[in-house]
């Protein structure tokens, strides 16, 4: 069991950094007449969400309680961002092979295995294994 949890924390911090790749590659693909602001909130807001993401991936990796304590908090923060983004500056994208494949196929994986680490942290007995570490 502990060898498919640490499986999915991998595979969820591959699949946020192929999510970073599009959106850096929208970013660098977009021929959209705004300028961009000399701070973008939006950007910075989602980079410190990425830094702590990966932060927590490690922390749950090595079955820290910390991380299980923080990983609920992050989920639904990255909700949250991108709700609150999408209504303060929405998106303009191409919508080419690379957008399908993310929207369609590599996001709603990104979700099912949150859910999946989820439900493994507080539902399974891999709880006991960040338990164990706290004594």
């Amino acid at each position: 069991m502990k060898n498919v949890f640490r499986k999915l924390i991998i595979s969820n911090a591959i699949i946020l950094l192929s999510i970073m790749a599009w959106g850096g590659y929208q970013a660098s693909s977009n021929s959209s007449p705004m300028t961009p602001s000399v701070i973008d909130i939006g950007g910075l807001v989602f980079m410190l969400f990425s830094v702590a993401y990966f932060v927590n991936s490690y922390l749950l990796y090595k079955f820290l309680p910390f991380g299980k304590v923080t990983y609920l908090p992050l989920v639904l923060s990255f909700i949250g961002i991108g709700f609150i983004g999408e209504i303060i500056s929405p998106m303009q994208v191409n919508k080419d092979l690379f957008y399908l494949i993310i929207f369609y196929i590599v996001s709603p994986v990104f979700f099912i295995i949150q859910g999946l680490i989820l439900g493994m942290i507080y539902f399974t007995s891999i709880e006991d294994s960040f338990l164990s570490e706290e004594k």
